[in-house]
């Protein structure tokens, strides 16, 4: 607040607040409209001079509408790319075609594996396949990194004697595959793909079901073999 004398009047004159509200959401509120200005007293006459008028203080206008936040930015994976020591085509029949990449010399070691299903209707040739959500239980082309996992088995034994016993298994839900090469020629291109944490039903019928607040793994770029 702040007074002002003049010789003849008094007025007293109030400052309008102005408020700007914000959401959670970051979106901008309306500000609120500023509170009425005082009722000035007008001066007593002295020396034969007339009293003074009451003057009113004016209406403080509402704030500006606030601005919007600013949406959050991805951060990376929890793990990203993929590192190989080894390499092989474990299966080549008929009913499919596996690669697995060895990410350590002894276990417990991360497992990169691509599997191409041919008896769920995977091609034999070259081809490609985007990842839109795939479920272990139905995925005909299918890519799972194993982390903590014992060592390969060896060729020509199923792929679900190592991955039940990792600690942890992603499978990846989204990304590109590019295979072009068949049999034990086996090879291709793993692009912009994301692994999810997931466990699986290796007991029964294979569904993966990610895990709540699981970690995942990011693979840009794998081109394989090595």
């Amino acid at each position: 607040m702040r007074q002002s004398w003049f010789s003849l009047a008094t007025f007293l004159m109030f400052t309008a607040t102005l408020a700007v509200g914000c959401d959670d959401d970051g979106d901008g509120v309306p500000g609120g409209t500023g509170g009425g200005g005082g009722t000035g007293t007008g001066g007593t006459a002295t020396g034969g001079g007339g009293a003074g008028g009451s003057g009113t203080g004016g209406t403080g206008t509402g704030g500006n509408e606030g601005g919007g936040g600013s949406g959050g930015t991805t951060g990376d994976c929890t793990y990203n790319g993929f590192s190989v020591v080894e390499d092989h085509v474990r299966d080549a029949t008929p009913v499919a075609t596996i690669y697995v990449a060895e990410g350590d010399a002894d276990a417990p070691m991360d497992l990169l594996v691509i599997q191409s299903w041919h008896s769920e209707g995977a091609p034999t040739g070259a081809y490609e396949h985007t990842f839109t959500g795939e479920n272990f239980s139905t995925c005909h082309t299918c890519a799972v990194v194993g982390r903590g996992c014992p060592n390969p088995t060896g060729a020509g034994t199923s792929l679900e004697y190592d991955l039940p016993a990792c600690n942890q298994v992603f499978l990846v839900t989204a990304g590109e595959l590019s295979v072009n090469g068949t049999g034990s020629a086996y090879a291709g291109t793993l692009t912009g793909a994301t692994a999810v944490e997931v466990t699986v039903d290796w007991n029964g019928d294979f569904t993966s079901t990610p895990v709540v607040d699981g970690e995942d793994w990011c693979l840009p770029s794998f081109t394989f073999p090595m």
